[in-house]
């Protein structure tokens, strides 16, 4: 059994392909139309489809009137049966609160139900909630009081520790619990010893968003679980398969990043966390000034219509064909990487001679890839090992390394720990940056620094506190706080190094070693890191990697490092000196030593 994101999907295709799947089981399927990644999972299915033409297909999609769509593109010949429950395991209450007129304090709470809406009463605020972190820490405090079970969203990361501080303020009683007493020192041993969460933990209060450290998150979601954290504000991570039932959830305004607002579909998937099967009879949906949202919340849970990402860009095919006429500009594919992955994905099927002419735009698409075919060196495999990398992009590449036959060994990417690993990964950060992608290359030394250090297996809170120090001494920047700091960048390792530049690095290295065989210079192959592996993981060495695959997180695998002599273990070796190891003689952590002890267990079983 594998469980996997589309981008994982696609990864292990690539290196697996011979092993048969039985079946696939695609849970929130209607995410098939959220742009480039929605692209991706349509490609992903197809491709498994055809490699696997008796499989059975599962799709999980909470209020789709039309699941049947899913199976559009991969055959119109399969058996297809939609089933359609109304199950709930827990009653929920959509209630509604509303400011009373002329009086800040006090807020009216209405139950609405699909025919009718009843009054419920009001709600007295400790005190004028003159800002929106404020109305939404004053409510939630009030409501719950002082109880336990209790989310509230937040529209993003910085919002998140906002809403955390003011709520703090609101709360009194202090938690005692050892287990929150770790967890803090965690904290401000893992990240910064001023990083907010170690603050309002203080009082059974957290944030939670998906670029903290995953053993922290893990945590958080288990001291949540088990009532030791009170009150948790969340992003969408909580719509991203991130299990965490509640007994109220507080939601004002609610949007998808920046600017996007919930659709139906998500408001409910987001509301599906209230109410606790097993501990509850019923959950709260708490919706705070629901009429000033930008898609107001409606009672009546009426399924909603699904379509293909692909078909939203394939509705405006001149701004696809004109990105590609135009050979596919690296800052256009910075603000619009659905084309990007449309291209990728249209471009595969002309490869494989699947790219039929059913409408205007393959029509349109045929002749045009024929003419590019002409031009492409790079091989066939190669573009489809990298989607996401416009194929254009991809020669532009291989035309610079062919610029630079003379001196192919400077084109290989070193060892973090090279004498000259600064000055290398800064210039190959800047020729990915002008090939593959379109980085700002004012950042490439700080990047640089960045990367190093991560794929290195230095702790998080040693490579905050050293870019923090060298951030401060730039006199354009030294005015920037601590908590800004911290929050982008936690960012930038999780979507530059552990996604983007793992990515973007990896299609290099294929292209890279096409050029080495075609020049004669196999000799260098044997020299070229794993990068996009140690960028993932944030760590290079084969102990690292092995302790890492048992299933420990970064954080363990980087406390338990300082203890092994050994750097080459392999997997087996790695378990074995786990099992070995008295680890209560060591100064580690015990979230770190029951996160050692679950996956062992888990191992062994």
């Amino acid at each position: 059994m594998l469980i996997f994101t589309q981008e994982r999907l696609h990864w292990f295709l690539a290196e697996n392909h011979s092993l048969k799947i039985d079946v696939i089981v695609v849970d929130e399927a209607h995410k098939i139309e959220d742009g480039y990644r929605g692209i991706l999972l349509q490609q992903k299915l197809e491709e498994v489809f055809e490699a696997n033409s008796t499989i059975k297909i599962f799709f999980s999609s909470p209020f789709t009137s039309n699941p049947e769509i899913l199976l559009d593109t991969i055959s119109n010949d399969i058996s297809k049966k939609p089933i359609v429950t109304q199950f709930v395991s827990v009653n929920q209450n959509l209630i509604y609160i509303s400011q009373y007129p002329g009086l800040t304090t006090k807020w009216v709470l209405k139950l609405c139900l699909p025919e009718k809406t009843i009054e419920l009463g009001f709600l007295n605020l400790i005190d004028r909630p003159v800002n929106e972190k404020k109305k939404v820490s004053f409510i939630a405090s009030e409501f719950s009081s002082g109880g336990s079970g209790n989310l509230i969203y937040a529209n993003g990361p910085a919002e998140a520790e906002e809403v955390a501080l003011a709520l703090f303020d609101c709360v009194i009683e202090t938690s005692q619990a050892d287990e929150i007493v770790e967890l803090i020192k965690l904290v401000q041993k893992t990240v910064h010893k001023d990083y907010r969460l170690g603050k309002v933990l203080k009082k059974g209060i957290a944030f939670h968003y998906g670029n903290m450290p995953l053993l922290i998150r893990q945590e958080i979601e288990k001291l949540f679980k088990e009532g030791k954290i009170k009150y948790l504000i969340c992003t969408s991570t909580l719509l991203e398969g991130v299990n965490l039932p509640a007994k109220s959830i507080f939601i004002r305004k609610p949007r998808r990043g920046k600017s996007t607002p919930l659709n139906q579909n998500d408001f409910w998937n987001l509301a599906g966390r209230a109410g606790r099967w097993g501990k509850e009879f019923s959950g709260n949906i708490v919706c705070i000034e629901p009429t000033k949202w930008d898609i107001p919340p409606n009672p009546n849970k009426s399924k909603q219509r699904i379509s293909f990402a692909l078909s939203k860009v394939s509705e405006n095919e001149k701004e696809l064909i004109d990105y590609i006429n135009l050979g596919t500009p690296r800052i256009d594919a910075e603000t619009n990487q659905n084309l990007e992955f449309a291209f990728g994905y249209y471009y595969s099927l002309f490869l494989a001679g699947k790219l039929e002419q059913t409408d205007s735009l393959t029509q349109a698409l045929l002749p045009l890839f024929t003419e590019i075919r002409k031009v492409i060196r790079i091989p066939d495999n190669i573009i489809r090992r990298n989607p996401g990398i416009s194929p254009l992009a991809q020669q532009q590449l291989l035309d610079y390394f062919y610029e630079r036959i003379d001196t192919p060994e400077e084109l290989v990417p070193v060892y973090p720990e090279d004498d000259d690993a600064y000055n290398q990964y800064a210039s190959l950060i800047g020729r990915i940056g002008k090939t593959l992608s379109h980085y700002p290359y004012q950042l490439n030394n700080s990047r640089s620094i960045l990367i190093i250090n991560w794929i290195s297996g230095k702790p998080l809170s040693y490579i905050i506190r050293e870019s923090y120090r060298s951030y401060q001494s730039n006199p354009k920047y030294k005015n920037k706080t601590i908590h800004i700091f911290i929050r982008e960048f936690m960012d930038n390792v999780e979507n530059f190094a552990r996604f983007r530049f793992a990515k973007d690095s990896s299609c290099y290295v294929d292209v890279l070693r096409f050029f080495l065989k075609d020049i004669g210079r196999e000799d260098l192959l044997e020299n070229i890191p794993q990068l996009n592996l140690w960028l993932e993981f944030g760590v290079s060495q084969k102990t690292h990697l092995s302790l890492l695959s048992i299933g420990l997180t970064r954080n363990t695998v980087v406390e338990l490092s300082q203890y092994i002599a050994d750097t080459n273990m392999n997997k087996e070796e790695a378990f074995a000196w786990l099992k070995n190891q008295d680890l209560s003689k060591y100064d580690l952590s015990p979230i770190v030593m029951e996160d050692v002890e679950l996956k062992l267990n888990i191992a062994i079983k």
